[in-house]
Parts: structure tokens; sequence; C-alpha cells
């Protein structure tokens, strides 16, 4: 007759085995949390799979399904090491802080496992980690040199597109090896156990990126495993599950999408896809990724802070990027227009050349569309200001149709009543008959002017192809990774800056993500005399691709420049040695 704990003891041994088969029924039964359908079969998943892989859209509750898969874990076996990896410490120390700290306040079963948190919870120091009444702990490491040593059996990479490439297999999986827990049952019968081992698992969440980035083998690696049956598992959550749920609602998702129009960072985001090349497009998806390094970004100034700036004993620079020596910086405008006024395609680019050797790096500091309708003139008195602000020393623009206008703007004195400035005449310095259209002396040669034909189309088109397949030209990161370096960062601002001040810092982050997807969306055809013709596709446009184009073109002909006038030194100091 077996006694009362016996029998207490066996029906509890009964449903935990019954919950580690059914983790989704332990979360429901004994956490008391509320699962949706999918959030269910994920849980049930990431404890079948000893890999797993999940693309999850803006709104599908990551992080929270993260916590109520790694509280389960340590819940379920005793004694279970849980390593949880982000970017930064910090991210992962923030996620296991504000979404345990949910389920804690949530459900009376994890505040029985826990204990008190001032006894569980030590996120602070060297090693922050949770730790559980029955010795599991969840580890929050950093993707760094600094996580060695920790042994885990389970590790849960989040955001794992965030981590550089070969961090997760020379760093983490190492840990799963020695990893296992020393369990009572296997001491007690080492020979009837001595083949026992307990499965380890890697965990991989993150939203889409790019083909071109390793993260893409990673998932594609999965899927092929899961078809193959090799114990892998992956999927991709779009936004449709979460609005379905509502988690998001239909009006909400509607307006993010009309406004992200053709950008890929919708598709990225929201859908779940990770981008490629489109098909016959002339640029290449994978060379223009692995130019988006540039990390700082021209912020202008708004008028009210040049005012209260211009009150100061000693004004600071108008310009956030400290100008190197050596350096030329560039302007460039395409003027897209209609009934007179430059529409809502205008686009500027600042470019920063930067020497290296008999050649320049050309860094994209700045990208901006005119969305709002505007005359020529305070198109003109933009474009000017932002060649102030950026201390540029040449201009490119397109000086044909509609562009006349804007030229003659810039030609003449222009008065700018809100800076209370005047600002000195342009010229053309490669177009006589444009420079004659305003005949002063004191007009300042820094234009150079576009009147663009078939040829020289496709020459700017080929040069900057080929500026991207020789790594020399560089764009800004996406705003998706800057906006998480902000929030992530020690003094963490962003979340303090208003949606205006969010929306100025990150605007040339976003003009970059927007630029990409116009640019691998551009097809192309060969045309006679061996010409190529750069199209758009659908209703895309190529206004940011043109004043790209612009600007690395004029960049190009400084080089060839340099290179002429250093040739010209060679030669005379071969004839002087002679003599």
């Amino acid at each position: 007759m077996k006694s009362i704990k016996q029998q207490q003891e066996e029906n509890l041994m009964r449903r935990v085995a019954y919950w580690r088969h059914n983790p989704h029924k332990f979360v429901e039964e004994y956490l008391a949390l509320k699962l949706f359908l999918y959030q269910k079969i994920l849980i049930y998943l990431m404890f079948k799979f000893p890999s797993f892989v999940f693309i999850a859209c803006r709104g599908a509750g990551k992080s929270w399904l993260i916590a109520v898969y790694t509280v389960t874990l340590a819940i379920l076996y005793p004694n279970i090491s849980i390593v949880v990896v982000s970017g930064t410490q910090k991210q992962s120390s923030m996620l296991m802080q504000s979404k345990i700290a949910a389920l804690y306040n949530a459900s009376p079963a994890v505040r029985l496992e826990l204990g008190v948190p001032a006894q569980y919870s030590k996120l602070g120091g060297d090693n922050p980690h949770i730790k559980f009444l029955n010795g599991s702990v969840i580890w929050a490491a950093a993707p760094t040199d600094s996580a060695r040593g920790i042994r885990a059996q389970i590790i849960v990479v989040d955001e794992y597109r965030m981590l550089k490439n070969g961090i997760v297999k020379n760093i983490f999986e190492p840990m799963l090896v020695g990893g296992q827990r020393e369990l009572q049952f296997k001491l007690d019968n080492a020979e009837k156990y001595k083949d026992y081992e307990e499965q380890s698992g890697i965990i991989y969440l993150s939203s889409a990126w790019y083909k071109a980035h390793w993260s893409w083998n990673t998932f594609s690696q999965h899927v092929r495993n899961m078809v193959d049956n090799k114990g892998s598992f992956a999927v991709s959550i779009p936004y449709q599950v979460p609005v379905y749920h509502g988690l998001t609602s239909v009006k909400a998702m509607s307006k993010i999408k009309d406004e992200a129009g053709a950008n890929m960072d919708f598709m990225i985001e929201y859908e779940g896809v990770f981008a490629g090349d489109t098909e016959g497009g002339f640029f290449k998806l994978e060379d223009i990724v692995r130019n988006r390094t540039i990390q700082k970004t021209m912020v202008p100034m708004t008028d009210e802070q040049y005012a209260e700036n211009q009150r100061l004993s000693k004004p600071k620079k108008t310009c956030n990027i400290n100008k190197i020596k050596g350096e030329i910086r560039v302007i460039s405008l395409d003027v897209a227009l209609a009934g007179g006024s430059a529409n809502d395609t205008s686009a500027i680019i600042l470019m920063r050349l930067l020497p290296h050797g008999d050649s320049y790096h050309r860094h994209v500091a700045y990208i901006e569309s005119v969305y709002d309708t505007i005359e020529t003139d305070k198109l003109a008195l933009k474009f000017r200001r932002l060649f102030e602000d950026f201390e540029c020393d040449y201009a490119v623009m397109d000086a044909q149709s509609y562009g006349y206008g804007v030229y003659d703007a810039l030609a003449s004195v222009m008065i700018d009543n809100e800076r209370d400035k005047e600002y000195m005449p342009w010229c053309s310095i490669n177009d006589e008959a444009m420079k004659k259209r305003h005949k002063n002396s004191s007009a300042l040669p820094v234009l150079y002017t576009v009147k663009a034909n078939a040829q020289f189309n496709s020459d700017i088109a080929w040069e900057l192809r080929n500026a991207f397949e020789r790594d020399k030209i560089k764009l800004p990161i996406s705003d998706i990774e800057r906006k998480e370096q902000m929030i992530s960062s020690e003094s963490a601002k962003y979340l303090s800056m208003s949606e205006y001040e969010k929306i100025r810092v990150l605007s040339s982050y976003l003009q970059s993500s927007l630029l990409t997807s116009e640019m691998v969306s551009l097809k192309s055809e060969i045309v006679d005399g061996g010409k190529v013709r750069i199209k758009e596709s659908g209703k895309s446009t190529k206004d940011r691709y043109t004043a790209l184009a612009y600007a690395n073109y004029y960049a190009a002909e400084i080089e060839k420049k340099l290179l002429t006038e250093e040739s010209n030194e060679d030669d005379y100091g071969s004839f002087i040695a002679f003599i």
C-alpha cells in the first residue's frame, strides 16, 4: 500500500511528464496565462525541436513569448541553465527584466517559483541572471568573448540578425557542450542511465532581413533541414496573425502599409519576408546592403534651433559631423516637377568625399525627399541652406525643364528672411550657356549642372553600380538597426525624445532604406550603341537614385581631375630630373 506522499509524488511526476510533452497546457493550467493558438503551437514546437528559427513580424509578441518559453523550461526542468543573448547585454537584461517581471505580476505560480524579487533577480553586475527556487537559472549574455565559460542546455538568441556572423557558432554553441545537468536519477542509477542524454537546444528569433545577410542562410538551412526531417524547424509569422487575434488593429496596419509604399522595410518588418534581388534588376541588393555601414548622419537644425544657436555668444557649427583634412563635400538635387512646382519626389543627397590614396571614399551623410509641394524658389532656398549647413564645396543638380527655375533662383542673390541671411549667387562650372543666363562676375563657381541625355544616364548608372561593386560608396544603416541601437544605448536618449525629434534623427536612415528599395526595383535594358536605360517598375520612382547617381558621378569626375593633376606633377618632376 503506497503512502499518500508516494501517491502525490507519482501524480506529480505524471503531471510533470504530461506538461513536458504539452508545454502549452502547462502555461495555461499551471501558470494561468492565456495563449493564442499560434502561441500554443510555437511553444509546443520549441520544446520538440533542438534547433528552431522563429521569424516574427512586429506586433507578434516575440519578446513575451521568449519570456513564457524560458520560464516554462526553468520550472519544468529543475537546475536547467538557459542563456538569453541579444545585441548587447543591456538588451538581454532589459528583455528579462521587463517581460519576466510582467509574468511575475500576472501569474501567482511564477511568483511561487521565483520567490522574492530581491532574491531571484540579479540583473546587475558582470553576470546578470534570474534564479528560480528549484535551481534553474536564466542568464542574460552579451555577444562577446566575456560570455565564454557559461554552460547551458538551452540558448535563446533574440534578434539574431543583429549579431555578427560566427558569434553564435564560435561563442554560444560551445556552451551546449558539457552543459548536461547533474540529474539525481542518473547519479543513483549510473549504469542504467549511462546512455541517457537530455536534448540541448538553440532558439533563433528575429524579424526578417535581407537575403544577402547571413541570417537568411540560417533560416533557409533550417527550412531544408526541416524538410529532410533533421531535427530543425523554421517558421515566419506575418502581420495577418496578430491582426487576426486583435493584437494589432486592421486600421492601424492599413495606415502603416499605405505609408510604407514600396519600401522593403514593410515586407521585412511586417510580412516576415527576407528581401532579395528583383528579377532583371540593374543593382544587386547584396552590393547595396554590404555598403550600408554609415552609423552617423547629418541632422539639420530646425529654424528654432538655428535661431537659438545664433543667440549664443559662440554659436555652434550647424553640421553635427566634423569635416576632416582633405575632405570634399557635395550636395546633389534631382528636381521632379509638376505644374510649375517641385512635387513630392524631389530628392536631395549630401555626400562626403573622404581622401583614400589616389581616390575618395563616398559617404552619404544625408538623404531627403521633398514630400510636400514646394515652389522652385523655396526648393532652391532649402538646397542653399543645406549647402551652407553641411559646409559643402560643390553642388550638383539637373538643369532641364523646371530645373531652370531652381537654377535661376540659385544664380541670383537669395534672401533668407527666417535666418536673416543673404546668399551669394552661384553659376555653372561646366556649362557656358547656363553661366551666361546670369552675367554676374561675383557668382560663385560651385554648381555642376546636368542636362541628361541617353549617354549621360547610361554613364551615371554604370558609375554608380561600379562604386557599389568596389565598395567605394557607403550608405546609412537601416532605420530599424539605428532605432534598436539608440534604444539599447547607455544613455537611451531616444526614449525621452518627442515623436517629431525621433522622426528627425531617423530620417536619413529611413530614406536610405527607401533608396535601397528604389534601386533594387529598378530594371534596365540595353539600347542603341550599348547604352543602358534605367526604368522604374510599377509605381516605384527613381528620384533618390538619380540624386545619388549625380553626386557619385561628380565624385568620380573629381577623382579623375585629382589623378590628372598628380600625373602632370609626376611628368613635371621627371622633366626636372632629366634636365
